[in-house]
């Protein structure tokens, strides 16, 4: 989970699956098909970055020692960046003024809290799959 050749990876298939989409309209066409998943894999590499950047620079970036710890740390930063995400969807909705339109990022509250939830679903897997290879 923590090389950095599967951190960039999955980088790039985030990307280029949200290139995709928005180039030929899947968000509009297949909507939760595409945006589900890929909040899923967001909160799961944000875990595997996470996990890479304190292996690599073990002084810079301390990871906590206790296991309640280091769960509510990665789960806390995923929550963090899924939170801040939510924010620039919808300020992006003000800022173009799609909010009216068919065409716009924040659907619903119900829209924003399942694709929190799914963030911190791809973050618990991922933090599940690192504490069972520890042992």
């Amino acid at each position: 989970l923590s090389s950095r050749s599967f951190v960039v990876g999955l980088l790039f298939a985030i990307f280029l699956v949200n290139f995709l989409s928005t180039v030929f309209g899947w968000y509009f066409v297949q909507g939760a098909w595409i945006d589900k998943p890929l909040h899923f894999v967001g909160g799961f590499w944000i875990v595997c970055v996470l996990l890479y950047l304190c292996r690599v620079y073990p002084k810079t970036l301390p990871f906590p020692t206790s296991f309640l710890s280091r769960i509510l740390f990665l789960l806390g930063v995923v929550a963090l960046v899924g939170v801040c995400w939510e924010f620039f969807e919808f300020c992006f909705d003000i800022v173009f003024g799609l909010g009216d339109s068919v065409i716009r990022t924040q659907l619903d509250l119900a829209d924003t809290m399942g694709d929190l939830f799914l963030d911190l679903m791809g973050a618990g897997i991922a933090t599940f799959f690192y504490l069972r290879s520890r042992d």
